[in-house]
């Protein structure tokens, strides 16, 4: 389980690409947030304040891709916002939608989705997940997961209080 992502295509603005990205991902527009104290995370999992000016409008923290399926060495910018409309699947499998509280109990391990939708998680589908696959965090998923743990208050004031 990962977030919306992608990158920047040639001629394209940040705005236009998380625009885009958001629309081909969830197909539907995305207000993003405001950054409020931007910082990096590195691979240790220490946090450092970033200067506003030094990243763009609405990054609220950046992380090194250093996983599978992302560039070695590149960076990855995370910005938080809420869908504009209905969301759905398009380029994804699916699309999940928990709860702050229970997307917070896939810090302590991979979930079944049957027990996602069983604790009130919604599952849309584009193609059928056995109800018996686990969700597990990738990606800014897993450091937002690793912020909850290590950074509660800085987390809380980035996605306010749940």
């Amino acid at each position: 389980m990962g977030c919306i992502g992608g990158t920047v295509e040639e001629g394209e603005t940040i705005e236009d690409a998380l625009s885009r990205e958001a629309f081909e991902e969830i197909g539907c527009k995305v207000a993003f947030a405001r950054s409020i104290r931007p910082f990096s995370l590195d691979p240790a999992g220490v946090v450092s304040p970033l200067p506003l000016e030094s990243v763009p409008e609405g990054v609220q923290f950046v992380w090194e891709g250093n996983e599978p399926g992302f560039i070695a060495g590149g960076k990855v910018a995370v910005y938080v916002g809420t869908a504009i409309g209905r969301a759905e699947p398009r380029d994804l499998p699916a699309l999940v939608q928990l709860e702050p509280e229970l997307f917070y109990v896939l810090g302590q391990g991979a979930i079944a989705i049957q027990d996602v939708e069983q604790r009130g998680g919604i599952l849309q589908e584009k193609q059928r997940i056995p109800r018996s696959a686990f969700l597990t965090p990738m990606g800014t998923a897993s450091r937002l997961l690793e912020l909850r743990r290590r950074y509660p208050e800085l987390l809380q004031e980035i996605l306010g209080a749940f």
